[in-house]
């Protein structure tokens, strides 16, 4: 790519003839000034003017050409001679050159912009005498002016070492020819990659997502003019945070050409990619062009698509990012072989952003905020579940063996047929409660655990010692939170319907009108619901362990009242 197109190229009809007729003379110590704007003044450029080939302007039936043509104090001349014979390009076209006049004679051959022309600037560029500049911009902004003393042709260019690293700016050149005050409009391509998020005809800077959820990205920059350059090195760098996990490659187009991934058997048009994993858990997708220069004077846009998914280490406090930029060759006197990392810039860096929330229920009993209450069985249902991330307690059959982020506690519990769990064994007076004398289960508390919800698998939390249950991993989306068990003494609510919505202005926030007692604290992104339950007896059913005590007790009153009437009747026959 050249930032910059040349507007006042070489020319044709140069006069190489070193004694003419002349009506009018320039001297060879003229000043010019040549100015050039920039269509982008927000970027700062330092410019730098090097003198190739000078000679005398002369006046020749009523046009001006240079004339007397040696050297420039710019350029090595035999050295450029030389690499020139010896360009593939240019070899054949300047095998008889001798000297600068022959040069001169060649160049007037060439057309403005062509293909030749640019093969010519970049070896100038390669050839440039040290300490030789011959004037340098001055100004912080558009537009820049270089005072040059001297007839001849100029070759104009960004100043090393002064073109931003991650601006997406290049470095440029240009071959001018100087007669009187010139000026140049600079064409700056600033090359700026732009990220969305795909959601079906939409196109987001930030989404929300469940846990689970499958997302697809899709990054747009404008293809390179690479004016000016032999080879070009192009490669998208794209960076996840730990709470993406990378899925695939969609699709890549430059312009209206798909390419495919590069094999041993693939076509020129292909991209090669990888990534890397750190030790932070972020993931790096590349995707490295092959042979981009191939692009040149294609229109239109370089589009990659890719899909990742919102994975359990996904932030709630903050926002989980997707990061884009390019790494591209920026100087067009130094494009390596296009595989070459080294003269090579960076585009500035787009983000686009993904939202995920969770519901924390307290569980309190009669009002009282202070009563906390354990053991309560929550299920939450909803079309928007994918994978929630629950902390709590369960129940398994022993034995049983804890996976990541389990913890079993010592001690045999068993179940009872109201579907809570009990550490007291079963007697012959309490067996009728128990769904089972003989099964024993452990009791198991877990933290961040991975639920993939389904028709069959439902986000069931027991509420721990402090009356919490946490789920993790939601988005937006119309939920039910039921109560399938609830603690001792205590009598079971009735199941809460809640929406949860999101925009990107808002954030997340309860459905306006919404009844359910669900409140969102913006502070920890995260929706909360106090569940109250009233205490109170509920009626025994036949063979609980109410009823048991009723028998039993019926028998000790029937027993007492026998042992009553046998007394009476032996106090009555004694008198």
């Amino acid at each position: 790519m050249k930032a910059m197109k040349k507007i006042l190229a070489l020319v044709l009809g140069i006069v190489m003839a070193l004694a003419l007729s002349v009506t009018a003379f320039a001297a060879a110590d003229t000043q010019h000034t040549i100015t050039i704007t920039n269509a982008d003044p927000a970027k700062q450029h330092t410019y730098e003017a090097y003198q190739v080939l000078a000679g005398v302007v002369e006046t020749v039936d009523g046009k001006q050409q240079l004339t007397k043509i040696t050297w420039g104090a710019g350029v090595n001349g035999e050295a450029l001679l030389t690499a020139l014979k010896a360009d593939a390009t240019l070899g054949a076209s300047f095998a008889g050159a001798t000297n600068a006049v022959d040069v001169a004679r060649i160049l007037a051959g060439f057309g403005d912009d062509s293909t030749a022309l640019d093969a010519f600037a970049l070896l100038v560029g390669q050839n440039l005498k040290a300490g030789s500049v011959a004037g340098t911009s001055t100004e912080t902004k558009s537009p820049y002016t270089i005072n040059v003393v001297g007839d001849g042709y100029y070759f104009v260019k960004d100043k090393d070492g002064t073109v931003p690293a991650n601006q997406g700016e290049s470095y440029s050149k240009y071959m001018l020819k100087v007669i009187t005050d010139a000026s140049i409009e600079a064409k700056d391509d600033h090359l700026v990659p732009e990220k969305k998020i795909i959601e079906g005809e939409e196109k987001l800077d930030a989404n929300s997502a469940a846990i689970g959820d499958v997302i697809t990205y899709e990054i747009t920059i404008p293809i390179p003019e690479m004016d000016g350059y032999k080879n070009y090195f192009f490669q998208m760098v794209d960076t996840m945070c730990k709470g993406l996990t990378f899925k695939e490659i969609v699709s890549v187009k430059v312009g209206d050409t798909t390419l495919v991934e590069k094999t041993p058997e693939s076509p020129a048009t292909s991209y090669i990619p990888s990534t890397t994993t750190a030790a932070n858990g972020e993931t790096t997708l590349k995707i490295e062009f092959n042979n981009f220069i191939q692009y040149k004077g294609t229109t239109g846009n370089v589009v990659v698509r890719y899909t990742a998914i919102l994975n359990e280490n996904a932030e709630l406090i903050k926002s989980n990012d997707n990061t884009v930029h390019y790494v591209y060759s920026n100087n067009p006197s130094n494009s390596g072989d296009g595989n070459w990392r080294e003269n090579v810039g960076e585009t500035p860096k787009d983000t686009v952003k993904t939202y995920v929330t969770e519901l924390k229920v307290i569980k309190i009993g009669d009002g009282n905020e202070a009563t906390k209450l354990a053991g309560a069985q929550f299920q939450l249902t909803g079309d928007a579940l994918n994978t929630v991330l629950v902390d709590g307690i369960k129940f398994e059959k022993a034995p049983y063996t804890a996976v990541e982020n389990e913890t079993v506690e010592t001690g045999d519990y068993y179940l009872l047929k109201d579907g809570t769990y009990t550490a007291t064994a079963p007697t012959d007076l309490t067996k009728d409660q128990y769904q089972s004398t003989t099964d024993k289960y452990v009791k198991v508390t877990y933290t961040n655990k991975k639920i993939v919800t389904s028709e069959t698998v439902k986000a069931i939390v027991t509420t721990d010692a402090n009356g919490l249950a946490v789920f993790t991993g939601l988005k937006p989306g119309q939920y039910t939170l039921t109560e399938l068990v609830a603690p001792t003494g205590y009598n079971k609510v009735a199941p809460i319907t809640f929406t949860i919505e999101w925009d990107e202005t808002n954030g997340f926030k309860v459905k306006s009108g919404d009844t359910s007692g669900v409140t969102y604290d913006a502070a920890n992104h995260q929706f909360t619901i106090t569940v109250d339950n009233k205490s109170g007896s509920t009626l025994p059913s036949t063979g609980g362990i109410g009823t048991t005590i009723f028998y039993a007790l019926g028998a000790v009153l029937a027993i007492s009242a026998g042992v009553v009437l046998v007394t009476k009747r032996r106090v009555g026959d004694e008198h």
